[in-house]
């Protein structure tokens, strides 16, 4: 399995808060991924025209929300969206293009996306049961499991600013 210092090396890699059609798009593929969506919140297919009215209302207008994007050679692979709950603490959703999972980028994206929201707000994350990936992430980057039920696990990070 290759792992992230092994990819660096490969691809230029970054992070940045998305902001390109390319990038928006490229979320709403990742997003609509039917093995993405069977452990997502919401599991129902998203068109192109309602996800980009929706992103520009969500993140391009409204500054306090924020949407990080991971490209490898200049290309969008995964995301990690924050958004301002009405108790002002964020919501963490992470997504990675399902061939590039397990290579320590989850990792990467979630560590650079908190670092880049610079805010001693709470942060929570809600992951299903079932998806193991998302579990095993939230876990090992110090996120504490403060609440969950049959169906979902609610983990807590409080950020040291």
């Amino acid at each position: 399995m290759e792992n992230f210092a092994n990819m660096e090396k490969e691809k230029k890699i970054n992070i940045k808060e998305a902001d390109s059609d390319n990038e928006i798009k490229r979320i709403w593929e990742i997003r609509n991924r039917p093995e993405l969506r069977k452990v997502s919140t919401n599991q129902k297919e998203i068109n192109l025209i309602d996800h980009i009215k929706w992103f520009e209302e969500k993140y391009l207008k409204n500054k306090k929300n924020k949407c990080f994007v991971l490209n490898a050679d200049n290309q969008t692979m995964g995301y990690c969206r924050l958004d301002l709950n009405d108790n002002n603490e964020y919501m963490v959703s992470i997504a990675l293009d399902p061939t590039l999972q397990g290579k320590g980028l989850g990792t990467k994206l979630l560590q650079e996306a908190i670092k880049l929201l610079n805010t001693d707000k709470t942060i929570l994350a809600e992951v299903k049961t079932g998806n193991k990936p998302s579990l095993k992430l939230f876990q090992k980057n110090n996120f504490e499991i403060y609440n969950k039920n049959k169906d979902y696990i609610h983990f807590r990070y409080i950020t040291k600013k």
